[in-house]
């Protein structure tokens, strides 16, 4: 049985969050999203257990194992899902063993994209038509005209 960790974070967006795991090369339909939390499963296939009476098993957003292996190395073993809090941000539910794989670094990445996406909807709200990002030594530029 794998253990769970909560990784915070504050991703409130489910839309924008599910843009950000696209764009780290998932797709659509690999991605399953819940109005209610729903069970995580190891790499048994077995529900996993609640960890410090907390329920980790479960995730409004999940990523099933077998698409984590096509995408990152193939190594993963665990469900990992995006568990939303009391205060509408989500916390990432990763297991011990595939923390490796769902690194601080690939978390970083999501992020940035996250960020982006929450830019592009607020853009868009404002009457702004996304034209084109650049990177120039490290730093991403979005840039956007009125519409």
């Amino acid at each position: 049985m794998s253990k769970y960790s909560e990784n915070k974070t504050l991703f409130k967006d489910a839309d924008c969050l599910v843009q950000a795991l696209i764009d780290m090369g998932f797709t659509k339909d690999q991605i399953e999203v819940h109005k209610t939390g729903q069970h995580l499963f190891d790499y048994h296939g077995s529900k996993t257990k609640y960890l410090n009476g907390k329920d980790y098993d479960k995730a409004e957003i999940i990523i099933r194992q077998t698409h984590i292996n096509s995408h990152l190395s193939g190594g993963a073993s665990n469900d990992f899902g995006f568990m939303k809090n009391a205060d509408g941000t989500y916390s990432a539910i990763i297991s011990e063993y595939d923390s490796r794989y769902i690194s601080q670094s690939w978390m970083g990445k999501l992020k940035t994209n996250y960020a982006e996406r929450g830019i592009m909807k607020q853009a868009k709200k404002v009457g702004l038509r996304y034209v084109s990002t650049t990177s120039t030594n490290g730093k991403r530029q979005v840039v956007f005209l009125k519409a």
